[in-house]
């Protein structure tokens, strides 16, 4: 690799250093509320879209698999998929998802918890 392209890329490996210690300061969380909520055959929001979100987790606290929809309502054996007792799903910086979340089950009462972090 010449000179000139190795320069490139170490300006762009420092920018991308910047811009990643940028979000990170300033996506401190401000508040994290916990949420519990039933799904069941019909999909159901979970989380409404959250412009400032910067954590999330969602836990499948019972028997049942249930799915989750990003943006658009989920639908069963679709999409990402939380398995049974204690399966669940994580959103942090490097996977962020600021809009609805949706979720589905193929029977009904399939019990979620999580939290919802979002910064100032």
């Amino acid at each position: 690799m010449g000179e000139i392209a190795r320069n490139k890329l170490d300006r762009v490996d420092t920018n991308v250093g910047k811009i990643i210690d940028a979000f990170l300061t300033d996506s401190k969380i401000a508040s994290m509320p916990g949420f519990v909520g039933t799904v069941g055959t019909t999909s159901v929001i979970i989380l409404n879209a959250n412009e400032k979100r910067v954590y999330a987790i969602m836990v499948n606290d019972s028997l049942q698999d249930m799915w989750l929809g990003f943006g658009e309502p989920a639908v069963a054996d679709k999409g990402i998929r939380v398995n049974s007792e204690g399966g669940n799903y994580e959103i942090t910086w490097k996977n962020l998802f600021v809009g609805t979340i949706s979720a589905i089950a193929k029977s009904a009462n399939v019990l979620m918890t999580g939290v919802d972090g979002y910064g100032n």
